[in-house]
């Protein structure tokens, strides 16, 4: 098994022996292996490839090969070799490494890392990895992300190399102004804790993005970083634009109001312009949108547009539709304007149905019961506003589909007269279940187990409530000897929250018994 190592992630392994995983010759073995190598490497770096073994092996011939794909036209490509290491494991070790020398190579191109062993385990796989052509990086700060005319740009270059450590080539820097004229350079500084500049800005500057470039004299190292210079006026009053959280295709208005308040919450006088257009626009065909002149009274312009005249003018269709209100207020005594906007999206069902997230998309045999959890929601997320007339039940049904013929009966199972369903799979049968009905929960959700039956190899879950469905399908996790492993983290809750000597507590389950469990934490 060879997996890049680009994650948090914990591996457990049966020590019963088993076959060897093989990726061109099958062969047995009492050994498994595993071989980690990096997602990246960078030019003159050594990549670090780390093998593991499920239980210790001697003798054992590892080689780690870096290989360069040209590709032609035809779909066909050779590989060469640009670098190679062999390592030779003459003591009884379960894990061990192997440094990779990358060359400075120039060109981009497509890599492979070949990893394969001989001796009591023999094994050979490979995988392609991102090739990194620049040997250090170059960080570039600033004390603001953006200033004013006459503000003094303050800034700060620093270089570490691929082990993280503070490195120190010779740099230029240079500084260009939005029109790509340079205004300000350093050529050939260096020092390895960071340099450090300013570049003072004129009370008339051009106004936009500037650019820093930095270039180092390693070939590939080079940054840009850009900060915007513009003039900044303090805004007096602010406005926005209040809608419904959502809108019913039912419904005969678009309403909602635009305010605007001064920073201290006194009221603006003045005008205000409204405008609604669709989200996305349909180009040509259809007109941009609905323009309302308003006034503002006490800082307030309420609106009610009909929803005959936003179908008409925008878009007839209101379902899933999503519309922008754009409101430009002016100020009467000063005629400066701002502006605001809000948005708000039609459904033709005021409800939503939806599984949890965090449902699992597969089930293991011999544990217990599949967990099932949904939930009713109104269009923005909230809870369900139900009337004491509104079903309070979600309807489900479940078919299941076994890739062996099923043994003994099934409960609440279905079956036609003369009609049978034909299973995706060869050997096996569609098992349909009689619905049944749930009660929603005070917030909406639903949660019950489901008892799977035996030999299904994958099943759905259809879930229906008030004209909103939604399905869910599992599959059943696939194992060689059809024995699983089961992982839980009992403080699963806690996750965002964990730090450093903070304890996880683990369960770990089987379904056989009499087994050693090895497990792994790997971080970046």
């Amino acid at each position: 098994m060879l997996l890049h190592t680009a994650g948090l992630f914990l591996l457990t392994m049966s020590m019963v022996d088993s076959g060897e995983i093989k990726f061109a010759k099958r062969q047995n073995s009492k050994y498994t292996y595993m071989a980690l190598v990096p997602s990246y490497v960078g030019a003159g770096t050594n990549a670090t490839i780390q093998v593991l073994f499920a239980k210790p092996v001697t003798n054992e011939r590892l080689t780690a090969k870096l290989f360069e794909l040209t590709w032609y036209g035809n779909g066909n490509y050779t590989r060469k070799i640009r670098s190679v290491v062999t390592q030779y494991v003459p003591r009884r070790v379960a894990d061990t490494k192997i440094y990779l020398p990358i060359p400075a190579i120039s060109s981009w191109g497509r890599y492979e890392i070949e990893v394969s062993g001989t001796g009591p385990v023999t094994f050979q796989n490979s995988t392609s990895v991102s090739f990194q052509r620049r040997k250090n990086a170059i960080f570039i700060q600033t004390d603001k992300a953006m200033y004013k005319p006459g503000d003094r740009v303050q800034y700060r270059v620093f270089v570490v190399d691929s082990k993280l450590s503070l490195a120190d080539p010779f740099l230029d820097i240079e500084i260009f102004n939005p029109k790509g004229n340079k205004i300000d350079e350093l050529v050939g500084v260096r020092n390895k804790f960071g340099i450090s500049g300013y570049l003072q800005l004129p009370t008339l500057p051009m106004l936009g993005n500037w650019r820093i470039y930095v270039k180092s004299n390693e070939p590939g190292d080079s940054e840009n970083f850009y900060f915007e210079v513009k003039k900044y006026v303090l805004p007096q009053f602010e406005v926005s634009v209040e809608l419904d959280a959502f809108g019913r295709t039912t419904d005969t208005s678009l309403n909602g109001r635009a305010t605007a308040k001064y920073t201290f919450g006194d009221p603006v006088a003045g005008t205000c312009v409204l405008t609604i257009r669709k989200r996305y626009e349909s180009g040509f065909y259809h007109p941009k949108g609905v323009r309302r002149d308003l006034t503002l009274i006490n800082g307030e312009a309420t609106f009610s547009v009909p929803i005959d005249l936003v179908k008409t003018l925008i878009y007839d269709e209101l379902d899933y539709e999503t519309f922008l209100v754009h409101a430009n207020c002016t100020e009467t005594m000063t005629g400066q304007t701002l502006e605001g906007e809000g948005e708000i999206r039609y459904h033709s069902n005021q409800y939503r149905l939806e599984f949890f997230p965090n449902m699992a998309d597969n089930f293991k045999p011999g544990f217990d019961p599949y967990k099932v959890s949904a939930k009713v929601k109104m269009q923005d997320g909230s809870p369900p506003e139900l009337k004491p007339t509104d079903d309070k039940t979600v309807r489900f049904t479940f078919t299941f589909f076994t890739d062996e013929p099923v043994i003994g009966q099934i409960e609440n199972r279905i079956s036609f007269a003369n009609y049978s369903l034909i299973c995706p799979f060869i050997n096996g049968e569609v098992v349909l279940k009689k619905s049944k009905t749930y009660p929603i929960g005070a917030d909406g959700s639903i949660k019950f187990e489901l008892p799977i039956p035996s030999n299904i190899a994958t099943f759905s879950i259809k879930a229906e409530y008030s004209g909103v469905t939604a399905v869910k399908e599992v599959s059943r996790f696939r194992s060689p000897t059809n024995n699983f492993l089961r992982i839980r983290m009992l403080n699963a809750n806690a996750m965002s929250s964990l730090k450093i000597n903070d304890f996880v507590t683990m369960e770990i389950d089987s379904t056989i018994g009499g087994m050693k469990i090895y497990w792994m934490v790997c971080s970046f």
